[in-house]
C-alpha cells in the first residue's frame, strides 16, 4: 500500500497544481486490486481535476463501460485474494515438508547460506553465539531469571547481538531472539542446547 499512497499523493498534488489533467492506466487492476480503492482513487483524482483513463477500455460515456470497470474491479479483488491464499498455502506446505524456514532473518546464534536463505539445509550454528544461547536457556530454565534479569546480565558481560546498532538494546534483542527461535522453529533449541 505504500506505493498506492504515494501514487495517490503524487497524482492529487500534481492535479491540484494543474500539472496533470489526465492519468493513463493500462487497466483498473493496475491502479489497485481492491475495487473500493479503485473507486475512491478515481474520485480523488477527478475531484482534483485529473481525469482517469483506462487504456484497455477508454471511456465512452456508455453505462456499460462503468459496469465493465466495476466487474473487472471485483474480479481483480477476487484474484488478489486467491493469489494470497495460494501463496500462504504454498509457504505453509513447504514449511511443513521441511523445505523452507519460518523466518527470513535467522535468529541469534544461526547463520544461513546467502545463496539459499530459506533452505533448512543451509542453516549453520554460529558457535560463539550458540554459547550465549545455551547460557540464556540455563539462566532462564535452571536459575529462573526473568528476561529483564537476563538482559541485565548480558549487558554486564558486554554481549551484543548481530544487529546491535539497528535494533535497540542488544541484550534484550539477544534474549528475545533466542526465545522466539525456540518457539518458532522446533529444532532450534536442539541446535542451541546441544552440548
Amino acid at each position: 500500500m505504500p506505493a498506492w499512497t504515494a501514487l495517490r499523493s503524487l497524482a492529487s498534488d500534481a492535479a491540484a497544481h494543474g500539472a496533470v489533467d489526465t492519468l493513463l492506466i493500462v487497466s483498473p487492476d493496475r491502479l489497485t486490486r481492491r475495487y473500493a480503492y479503485q473507486i475512491w482513487l478515481r474520485e480523488e483524482f477527478e475531484r482534483a481535476g485529473c481525469r482517469v483513463v483506462f487504456l484497455e477500455r477508454p471511456p465512452s460515456g456508455d453505462p456499460q463501460d462503468a459496469l465493465v470497470i466495476q466487474i473487472r474491479g471485483a474480479v481483480a479483488e477476487y484474484e488478489r485474494t486467491v493469489i494470497a491464499d495460494r501463496m500462504r498455502s504454498g509457504r505453509l506446505a513447504a514449511l511443513r515438508a521441511g523445505r523452507s524456514l519460518p523466518w527470513t532473518t535467522p535468529p541469534y546464534g544461526y547463520r544461513v547460506d546467502p545463496r539459499m536463505p530459506r533452505d533448512p539445509a543451509g542453516v549453520r550454528v554460529e558457535d560463539g553465539e550458540a554459547e550465549v544461547v545455551r547460557a540464556l536457556f540455563d539462566w532462564y530454565a535452571e536459575e529462573g531469571l526473568t528476561i529483564y534479569a537476563i538482559t541485565q546480565r548480558l549487558t554486564e558481560r558486554g554481549i551484543a547481538t548481530a544487529r546491535a546498532m539497528r535494533s535497540g538494546p542488544p541484550p534484550q534483542c539477544a534474549a528475545s531472539s533466542a526465545m522466539r527461535a525456540s518457539a518458532a522453529w522446533p529444532t532450534a533449541p536442539a541446535y542451541a542446547m546441544s552440548r
